[in-house]
């Protein structure tokens, strides 16, 4: 049984859409004002909300402000009650996260059409997201050991056999091993760095971030793109082409950015197909194109890009985590910009990240 609350001031029609709701089958909860509105909702966690808009202590804008607030009772689907019919008022309901309105007077049909419409969507939204969760748990349990644990092996083996055996290995032995030592090492850091900026990046979304420029992009890409370029012993097959203009964004969320994109560029596609790079001013963002001519991303799964997602793990061994592309997605959006993915399988990808520049530009 589905619950909902009832936030109104008027007591008759409060206790009519009680009455009414409990007849179909709902199990109703009322409130009088918003303030104790809040208090219920947060208390009972309802599947839906009712709440009028013009109410004594608490308007029901307020009310929708306060329980967007907390993360109990953010996704309750939220219904607006109103009087007003006019156009401006009821679009700033939705612009504060209203999912519908009912304007009064309404008839018994609307209502519970609204109702029944916001449910169904909440549900299928809920469908969607716990498939997302059993997606992102089953990638964890599938690869996230085997990331950790690979690396670490190969710095116990190595350096065991150094251990043990260091009298009879030659110097060319010694180096070889200290070699897979350092990127077996390399590789470990790297891993526990990406997660660590993963839990960055996200708090920093949650309680925001203070404005920073950097001054000189071109020098970042240039830079950042040719040590991932030498580290992937693949130089040849870089090309850029970037303008300069001071962006606002962190000259380490940039070296981010180029860094993720490239090394995704290079490990996709295969020695000797090219990879570009190229930024300049579009549309009011400066965008920085990263394309390769690699094995694409099939449509149905570049749309969901997230923490912990890799694509096509089955068929291909890759390493990582599946944070990059999630990371530049996030330091872009933190940044009031955002990405863009074209990709056609056995063809190629390009991933755009749109950055805003500085006023004066």
């Amino acid at each position: 049984m589905k619950t909902v609350l009832v936030i109104e001031d008027e007591k008759e029609l409060r206790e009519s859409i009680v009455e009414m709701l409990t007849f179909e089958g709902y199990r109703v909860t009322a409130a009088p004002d918003g303030v104790e509105g809040i208090m219920k909702a947060r208390e009972l966690v309802p599947d839906l909300i009712l709440c009028d808009i013009l109410m004594p202590r608490m308007n029901g804008y307020e009310v929708l402000g306060e329980l967007k607030k907390d993360l109990t009772t953010a996704m309750v689907p939220f219904i607006f009650l109103t009087a007003l019919s006019d156009q401006n008022k009821i679009r700033q309901g939705m612009n504060t996260g209203a999912d519908d309105y009912i304007v009064k007077p309404f008839l018994r049909k609307e209502l519970l059409e609204a109702i029944e419409s916001r449910l169904e969507k909440s549900a299928l939204y809920k469908g969607y997201a716990d498939q997302n969760l059993e997606k992102l748990r089953r990638n964890i349990i599938s690869f996230l050991p085997h990331e950790l644990v690979t690396p670490l092996n190969s710095i116990i083996s190595f350096g065991e056999i150094i251990k043990d055996h260091a009298s009879v290995l030659s110097a060319s032995e010694l180096s070889e091993m200290g070699d897979f030592i350092f990127q077996s090492g390399k590789r470990f850091y790297d891993l526990i760095q990406k997660y660590l900026l993963y839990i960055r990046f996200a708090v920093n979304k949650q309680s925001g971030k203070q404005e920073e420029v950097c001054t000189n992009p071109r020098t970042v890409i240039l830079e950042t793109a040719n040590q991932i370029a030498e580290s992937c012993q693949r130089q040849d097959d870089l090309s850029i082409d970037v303008s300069d203009f001071p962006l606002d964004i962190s000259e380490e969320e940039l070296q981010i950015i180029v860094r993720e994109l490239t090394d995704n560029a290079f490990k996709f596609s295969m020695p000797g197909a090219k990879v570009s790079i190229t930024g300049s001013p579009a549309n009011g963002t400066y965008e920085i194109m990263v394309s390769d001519h690699g094995r694409g991303i099939p449509k149905e799964t570049f749309r969901q890009v997230g923490a912990f997602m890799q694509f096509d793990r089955e068929k291909y061994e890759q390493q990582g985590i599946g944070l990059g592309l999630f990371l530049v997605r996030q330091i872009a959006e933190l940044n009031q910009g955002g990405i863009e993915i074209q990709s056609e399988p056995e063809q190629g990808t390009q991933v755009i990240a749109r950055i805003p520049m500085t006023a004066k530009h």
